[in-house]
């Protein structure tokens, strides 16, 4: 009977746990669901190499080895891959496939296809020169970036054809490529004049390219075309590295560009991967469910942005499970993960991927943006909506959560006045110094919401949000409706917060905020009142540390204290100036 090489591989995977490959060659020992052994790709003494026979694959956390079982046999016995699979299937008394002539044909294109994608990437490597170099370093991509991602540029018409002029291909393999194309009856590269990034697989193969322009010609990126060994709806950028990360971690991070991911990953967020030049599909998700339980989906913070977010959910609601679920990272405005971690740090992104959004609130979140909820109908619609999201999660348990979840949130939105926990009614009169600004500060971003620069304001709640106090869940709300309601004003943002589960959060803010600052202010004084918190805040901090300097034995304390010194009494300086201008009494 014929079959495909790929059902052929399907049928192996499912029939043959990875275990009873593996233990012909490690010693495994089993510990709860996986099994434990020495890595046979590194040298170690303590065990780090484990195998998962539900998820079918191993994994070592000491070198980051991971693949199926036909990858295992193929890594330690140095087949190719398909020799590995028919290795396996004769030692385990499966049928060997028999193949049409042309599916033979095919296989053997796929293999001339692999090795003239891995040759013309050593040729870009080999081509990148000092000018795209900077154009690179202008991005914070370093030498050692360039090196690890095996970045290169494409040089000239003509310098890649010229490259495979020596080698043994013909011109149909090199166009079966998707390196070449025929105009005018002639061979002319697909890619020139272009910074190339390898797409590689997640068995370390190049399958394709992605390339970008040198400046803001456009098409800014374009990818190579789809091959035998390069699908679009399948492949994803970054997988090679993502996948070990991820399935420490338990989470994927997907996000928009590859330079996105580049930045991710060599920032410590190796977890990151990014769909190449098409939609995410369902089997984007299904692949990365097999390594990890959650995908958090982080896309630009831009119109696009939004609505590809929105279209994974769509996507993914009659697949999902309590095993397999997404999650969301909403970012500021106008933003990539490239531009934040370069502008805001690996702290703030950290904080982001902390207070994820969970797939359930980003739906109410979706549902209620921009909605009124006074009549009946009002209500109905958006309980509808919540409704129909739910009903189609196939899971029963889930969809039933799902369901409890959005009336649970409906009823806190419906209601303006929220049962008040009694052990939460003593919050006010426990506020620190710290919490007591922070509350102030949070009040104004509130009521000035106008006057003041985003970006200012996310800076100011993402601090507080990380700082642990007693406002840091509501700062991180607010920080969530600004990031999905773009043009909100005081008047509306207010009103919906009154109708959360914040409400008490909110009492209190108000009343700190209104014993602090002047009513009616204007812009200028209201930037002014924002700074002179700030400066109270900086003010505490300083003596914080001054104090914890002063207890410790440091050969550098004379030299610290007169910096703290200094520091301190320009700050107050500037306090003081500031009073002064916004007309209000000294803390």
């Amino acid at each position: 009977m014929k079959t495909s090489l790929f059902n052929f591989y399907d049928k192996i995977r499912s029939n043959i746990r990875v275990s009873d490959v593996v233990k012909t060659k490690v010693n495994l020992t089993r510990k709860g669901q996986e099994f434990l052994g020495l890595c046979p790709f590194h040298g170690e003494k303590t065990p780090s190499f484990t195998v998962n026979d539900r998820k079918k694959f191993y994994h070592c956390f000491g070198c980051g080895a991971h693949g199926d079982l036909i990858a295992f046999e193929s890594e330690t016995s140095g087949l190719s891959y398909k020799d590995a699979s028919f290795k396996i299937a004769q030692k385990f008394g499966i049928e060997l496939p028999t193949f049409s002539r042309e599916e033979e044909i095919q296989y053997k294109k796929s293999e001339r296809i692999a090795v003239i994608s891995k040759l013309a990437s050593e040729f870009y490597a080999s081509s990148i020169n000092s000018s795209v170099k900077k154009i690179l370093e202008d991005r914070g991509i370093s030498a050692d970036i360039i090196k690890e991602y095996n970045i290169g540029y494409s040089g000239e018409r003509g310098d890649l054809l010229k490259f495979f002029s020596s080698k043994s291909f013909t011109p149909q393999e090199l166009l079966d490529s998707g390196l070449v194309r025929k105009i005018s009856g002639n061979l002319v590269e697909f890619f020139t004049g272009r910074i190339m990034i390898p797409i590689v697989s997640n068995f370390g193969k190049v399958i394709g390219f992605g390339a970008r322009s040198l400046g803001d010609e456009l098409p800014k990126y374009i990818n190579s075309s789809e091959t035998l060994i390069f699908k679009k709806s399948e492949s994803l950028f970054g997988e090679d590295v993502a996948t070990a990360a991820s399935y420490k971690s338990g989470y994927f991070i997907l996000v928009e560009g590859y330079f996105d991911v580049i930045k991710l990953a060599t920032s410590g967020f190796k977890e990151a991967v990014a769909s190449l030049g098409t939609s995410v599909t369902k089997s984007h998700l299904y692949k990365l469910w097999q390594t990890a339980p959650e995908i958090i989906v982080c896309l630009d913070g831009d119109e696009a942005g939004l609505r590809a977010s929105r279209k994974v959910i769509d996507l993914a609601m009659d697949i999902i499970s309590s095993e397999k679920t997404l999650s969301f990272i909403n970012l500021p405005r106008g933003m990539d993960p490239d531009d934040l971690i370069n502008k805001k740090g690996n702290e703030y992104f950290q904080n982001l991927i902390n207070n994820r959004v969970s797939l359930s609130h980003q739906i109410f979140l979706n549902v209620v943006s921009g909605k009124k909820f006074e009549t009946a109908e009002q209500k109905s619609s958006i309980e509808n909506q919540l409704e129909s999201f739910a009903n189609t999660i196939k899971d029963e348990l889930l969809r039933k959560n799902f369901q409890r979840f959005f009336k649970d949130k409906c009823w806190q939105l419906f209601n303006n006045k929220l049962s008040k926990p009694k052990s939460d009614l003593s919050m006010k009169t426990t506020l620190t110094k710290d919490d007591s600004i922070n509350s102030v500060l949070v009040g104004i971003i509130l009521n000035y919401l106008e006057y003041l620069d985003s970006r200012k304001i996310d800076d100011i709640l993402t601090q507080i949000a990380s700082c642990k106090g007693k406002f840091a869940d509501f700062s991180s709300h607010v920080q969530q409706i600004l990031h999905e309601y773009e043009d909100i004003d005081s008047e509306n943002i207010i009103s919906l917060i009154k109708k959360t589960s914040f409400y008490l959060e909110f009492e209190i803010i108000s009343a700190e905020y209104k014993n602090s600052v002047p009513s009616n202010l204007d812009k200028i004084k209201a930037i002014n009142i924002v700074e002179y918190f700030l400066s109270l805040k900086y003010l505490s901090q300083l003596n914080e540390e001054l104090a914890g300097i002063l207890q410790t034995k440091d050969e550098n304390l004379e030299k610290k204290y007169s910096f703290y010194l200094k520091e301190i009494a320009l700050t107050k300086e500037k306090i003081n100036d500031l009073s002064i201008s916004i007309s209000i009494t000294e803390r």
